[in-house]
């Protein structure tokens, strides 16, 4: 039996949790036997570790975002939270805050660079 697809419509966002998004969209589908037009429901589940936090009791998509602050810079956009003081050699200078509100403090001990080369 052959069937038809009405062209593709977006997914949308039905649910979410801390580590999981639904994603759904309503299709037209026609039986090219009889020509009969039926909908269609599509989804699929996305999971993945820390993809939303709460934010005011809403899931909200975290971000990779790092912004600066008066007082050195900050990560607030996702379910672990950081802030990174100016003087990275204070005691205490990055301080990591996790979804349940537990804290750490960190200080760096040393730094690495390395190069990438590639040779022509």
């Amino acid at each position: 039996m052959a069937q038809t697809t009405s062209p593709e419509a977006p997914y949308s966002v039905v649910d979410r949790g801390g580590f999981y998004r639904v994603l759904q969209r309503t299709v037209w589908v026609t039986n090219n036997a009889t020509g009969l037009a039926t909908r269609q429901v599509q989804g699929y589940t996305e999971l993945e570790n820390g993809i939303h936090y709460l934010s005011n009791n809403v899931w909200v998509e975290s971000r990779d975002l790092i912004e600066p602050t008066e007082t050195g810079a900050q990560e607030v956009h996702g379910p672990l939270q950081a802030t990174f003081n100016f003087d990275i050699t204070s005691v205490g200078a990055i301080s990591f805050t996790s979804s349940s509100g537990h804290c750490s403090r960190a200080i760096p001990l040393a730094c690495s660079l390395r190069t990438l080369c590639q040779a022509r």
